[in-house]
């Protein structure tokens, strides 16, 4: 339930206004090459007999997986009886234990880079929001109460204790913090944005879009919390997205009316890789990017690709989840899948959670996709 920039369980981005004739369509360019010398494939891949589903039952129940605990855990909810449970589940043993409970709703799971800490959001029958950033034991090391409507985070991913907090306000608008969770800092950042993301250390990106002429295309800036100066990077791009190990990308095209978008990567602000992608176009005020998410031990992009550009209503012929070197260039198709749906990459970088409830489990060794539900009946 991530709710970055994600509107109707895709990427989408909107005019400033709101923050954040058919056409022919053009077959995606088959580019399958050797990514590279295929990982050893763990013991636990082979057999579903050592693939441990969470069993689920046909009561009403809520449930869902939130976020990866470690390379074979993932933490789960379930919502019973009035009380919100996050469980910690073994897909490789079976074992589960609980690992955090509440009486008020849990809307919002986000681990930071390393796992360490947790950003859970919480909602009361009254409408109150709460924020609880918890460690790996499940022991609450901070809360924000009464800042905010509702959140958005984001995690340093060069200080696993540092993360940005965007409280949303009555009357469209917006405040952002800087929280500390080792030592319980916090503080207002003076910047007028709802989307930002870490460029390095102490630097945030954001796009800045003109309120006097709305439109696609924006500038990205940069923003020095130690200094408080604000940079240009890049002008009229559509949008952009960061990385650890001080990547980003950027995307964007030459109009509005091309069929394929263009995908940059840049390391340290130099372009290291391009590529292009089909466009799904929504015809509206709306621009669609597909899911996608970053391996940063390996640099290596995985995104959900269509097999070529046309009108995202109509689209209805599934996509190729691809796996991209972003130093080398080199791609590999993993799987495809139906859907243009989340994905989030495992902390060893050897499998994928994908689906709107990250429902299924993709082996990106053994290029196959398991259920992790299962009717407890089964058994």
């Amino acid at each position: 339930m991530e709710r970055v920039l994600i509107v109707i369980s895709l990427f989408i981005f909107l005019l400033s206004g709101c923050q954040y004739a058919d056409k022919d369509v053009i077959v995606a360019s088959d580019r399958l090459l050797n990514l590279h010398e295929k990982r050893q494939i763990p013991s636990e891949f082979y057999g579903h007999n050592v693939r441990y589903p969470i069993k689920t039952s046909s009561s009403r129940s809520f449930i869902e997986i939130s976020e990866w605990f470690d390379e074979h855990t993932v933490l789960y909810l379930k919502d019973e009886e009035g009380i919100a449970r996050l469980l910690k589940h073994n897909v490789t043993n079976g074992d589960e234990q609980g690992f955090f409970q509440t009486e008020e709703a849990i809307s919002n799971v986000t681990a930071n880079h390393d796992y360490s800490y947790y950003a859970i959001e919480t909602v009361t029958r009254d409408y109150d929001v709460s924020l609880y950033l918890i460690d790996r034991d499940g022991f609450i090391r901070y809360q924000i109460q009464e800042l905010g409507e509702d959140y958005s985070v984001f995690w340093n991913p060069y200080q696993p204790e540092e993360l940005v907090v965007v409280s949303f306000l009555p009357n469209w608008e917006s405040q952002l913090y800087y929280v500390n969770v080792a030592n319980g800092q916090i503080s207002p950042i003076e910047l007028d944005q709802t989307f930002i993301q870490w460029l390095d250390i102490n630097r945030l990106g954001y796009l800045h879009w003109d309120q006097d002429e709305p439109s696609y295309f924006s500038s990205l800036f940069s923003y020095d919390m130690k200094t408080n100066q604000k940079v240009l990077v890049e002008e009229d791009i559509l949008s952009f997205f960061s990385f650890p190990n001080h990547n980003y990308l950027i995307i964007d095209v030459d109009s509005i009316d091309e069929l394929m978008s263009t995908y940059t990567f840049f390391k340290e602000n130099e372009t290291i890789r391009q590529i292009e992608v089909p466009i799904l176009n929504t015809y509206s005020e709306q621009w669609w990017v597909p899911y996608f998410t970053f391996d940063q031990m390996n640099s290596i992009f995985y995104y959900l690709r269509p097999f070529y550009s046309g009108n995202y209503v109509d689209y209805e012929d599934g996509f190729e989840l691809v796996a991209l070197d972003i130093r080398s260039g080199d791609e590999e198709v993993i799987i495809e899948v139906e859907n243009d749906a989340p994905l989030k990459l495992s902390p060893d970088g050897e499998s994928m959670l994908y689906g709107y409830q990250y429902e299924h489990l993709i082996d990106l060794n053994g290029n196959q996709m398991v259920d992790l539900f299962v009717q407890s009946n089964r058994f």
